[in-house]
């Protein structure tokens, strides 16, 4: 149910901030990886050095909007008992003011899809958007 609100908004945000390409610069190409690994690690006190201070999450059933340590609190209750295998970057790209990404976490018992969106502020980039639901596929 999830995934049928994530392609739409994707597609609002190509449609709404212009010039996207499918190809990140190589400094996004960095962050994007750095951001990977930390999901693969489960690494919920840096990422959230990457959060905005105020982010949108979409954990399973839970949607709202949260500040940057309710977030990593969230997070670190639903990676507690998960044991991670791998995470991989299926689609990424940006702009020069806003990118996403999405990844495939695989843990021992489940497997699910994230999404995240990164802007600029103050000359960072900041996850203002992030997805955590089901893997259907």
């Amino acid at each position: 149910m999830m995934s049928h609100l994530i392609k739409p908004f994707l597609l609002l945000l190509l449609m709404h901030t212009g010039n996207w390409t499918l190809q990140a610069q190589p400094i996004q190409e960095s962050l994007l990886q750095d951001l990977a690994q930390l999901f693969e690690r489960a690494a919920i006190d840096e990422l959230a050095g990457h959060f905005d201070s105020n982010l949108q999450l979409n954990l399973l059933d839970q949607k709202n909007f949260y500040s940057k340590s309710q977030a990593s609190i969230i997070l670190k209750e639903f990676f507690a008992d998960k044991s991670i295998k791998s995470f991989s970057i299926q689609h990424k790209g940006g702009g020069e003011t806003n990118w996403f990404m999405v990844g495939l976490l695989q843990t021992q018992k489940d497997s699910y899809r994230i999404s995240l969106h990164l802007r600029e502020v103050d000359q960072k980039r900041l996850i203002s958007f992030l997805s955590i639901e089901p893997n259907k596929h």
